[in-house]
């Protein structure tokens, strides 16, 4: 990681430098590619060559496509250097394993003639490792396929860039080769992540492997330490036999007797030696194999590594890619703004030319139909005027209809068993006992007979129906005699003076 952070500083020491310089050292190419990136833009101004003849390098920075490609460059070659650290370390790491393998094999061979399945566990042991000896070196051989294959890209983006340099067709095309050119290194980027992760994956499996391999030791281990307790333990009850027969046996040949229990003891103390010794070889053997594990525990964190670095250059490819989508959208919006902003004002344009002709027009038109309304103005002058007068004529008419009105009203108040009725100025005192005949001769000659002229109208004789005016009037006369009959009988009924 030391390492790497050099690197990465030295590479942005590089671009820094880099950033400042001129883009070409012939002042003649800078030009010319100059005038390619102008062309269309020309104000129509004459420039002489005298101008040129004593210049020296134009400071012009480098176009947006170049310094793409130079950060692609750099990022490219920090990843072959990564890389072939990478290759080191695990040359380190093969020749190590190549160098257990070669011990486990030794350890294979001492323990070959054991039981069955310390035979197994050793083979299993063997095989894992030469396995993990075969992933190392398909490893090993992938990695240098990729920097080989890193190189021959360096190799082609370094003539792209010569080849944009000199030919920089616009701002377009730059933008689309840089976003092909970063959606390439995004699917590289995430290969190297998927390689990354299947290594890791492949590690882990191998980390289980041992781990199983490791159990199985620690269960042999464990029946060789339940065997040699066992064997203890038949010494003593050996011995013990040994000391009840010579108790026993007072006839029997002693010095026989004392040579077989002799044998018997040798025998069970070689068999307790080669128990212990196989016994110390298994512990060695389990310790070996905690010393490989943690390798392996340090080649996975090695890869983690290699798999956050991995990402952390898939991220950066992502923004980048980012940065010139957004760049191109940018572009595209602003463009598409300006045309809208143009078709825009030639519309607005047309439409004020049209409303310009339209108003013209709508003055003349209304310029006549204002003389026109100026000789109706003084013929309408004239109609309010006697209307005026006629108004006044009509508001005193009504006026003395309302003060008529007023005079001919007719008022009842009834206080039982009174009812007093006011017409004009005539106030007449009824009582209970008024025969039907006196009310209706009272109504009809001194209500019904004054109050009904309010009906009438001049100029028309027909009533609100459409009828006669006289038949609906003798119509309303009755029902309002009929309506007022029946009010004073209720309201008089029952009652006596």
């Amino acid at each position: 990681s030391i390492d790497n952070q050099s690197g990465m500083k030295s590479a942005e020491s590089m671009a820094r430098e880099s950033s400042t310089a001129p883009l070409y050292e012939d002042p003649h190419t800078q030009f010319l590619i100059n005038k390619e990136q102008n062309r269309g833009r020309s104000t129509g101004k004459l420039v002489s060559g005298s101008q040129f003849r004593n210049t020296t390098k134009l400071g012009m920075g480098k176009c947006e496509q170049c310094t793409v490609f130079d950060r692609v460059n750099k990022k490219h070659k920090e990843t072959i250097r990564s890389l072939r650290l990478q290759i080191a370390r695990l040359e380190e790491t093969a020749h190590d394993l190549r160098r257990l393998k070669a011990n486990d094999m030794g350890h294979h061979v001492a323990l070959k003639g054991s039981s069955s399945s310390i035979a197994s566990g050793g083979s299993t042991l063997a095989a894992s490792m030469a396995s993990v000896d075969e992933e190392e070196l398909e490893d090993i051989q992938y990695l240098a396929n990729k920097c080989e294959t890193y190189e021959a890209d360096l190799a082609k983006m370094k003539k792209m860039l010569i080849y944009e340099r000199t030919l920089n067709e616009g701002l377009r095309k730059t933008l689309d080769e840089t976003r092909t050119g970063l959606r390439e290194e995004l699917a590289s980027a995430q290969l190297q992540v998927g390689k990354l992760t299947e290594e890791h994956a492949k590690e882990k499996e191998r980390r289980e492997g041992l781990q199983v391999a490791h159990d199985d030791l620690a269960m042999t281990l464990l029946r060789y330490k339940q065997q040699l307790e066992r064997t203890e333990n038949k010494l003593s009850d050996c011995q013990l036999q040994l000391n009840a027969q010579k108790n026993s046996l007072a006839n029997v040949d002693h010095l026989k007797e004392i040579e077989r229990l002799r044998h018997l003891l040798s025998t069970a103390e070689a068999s307790n030696q080669s128990l212990a010794g196989q016994l110390s070889s298994k512990a060695y053997e389990l310790s070996r194999t905690h010393e490989k594990l943690a390798t392996v525990e340090g080649q996975i964190a090695s890869l983690e590594e290699k798999k956050a670095a991995a990402e952390v250059a898939h991220l950066r490819a992502q923004n980048e890619l980012k940065d010139a989508q957004d760049l191109v959208n940018a572009t595209k919006k602003h463009s598409a703004v300006l045309q809208d902003t143009l078709t825009q004002t030639v519309k607005e344009k047309d439409v004020v030319q049209r409303a310009l002709g339209h108003t013209q027009s709508k003055l003349e038109h209304t310029q006549t139909h204002n003389a026109s309304l100026q000789a109706e103005v003084a013929s309408v002058t004239a109609e309010l005027s006697e209307m005026k007068k006629q108004m006044a004529k009509d508001a005193e008419n009504t006026k003395k209809a309302l003060e008529k009105a007023i005079t001919a009203s007719v008022r009842l108040c009834v206080v039982a068993p009174t009812v007093n009725v006011h017409v004009s100025d005539k106030k007449l005192k009824f009582k209970a006992g008024l025969s039907q005949d006196s009310l209706k001769s009272f109504l009809s000659n001194e209500v019904l007979e004054k109050y009904s002229f309010l009906f009438k109208q001049k100029g028309e004789n027909s009533a609100p129906d459409g009828s006669g005016l006289e038949q609906w009037l003798q119509t309303l006369l009755g029902q309002m005699q009929t309506s007022i009959e029946q009010h004073v009988n209720s309201a008089m009924d029952g009652s006596s003076l």
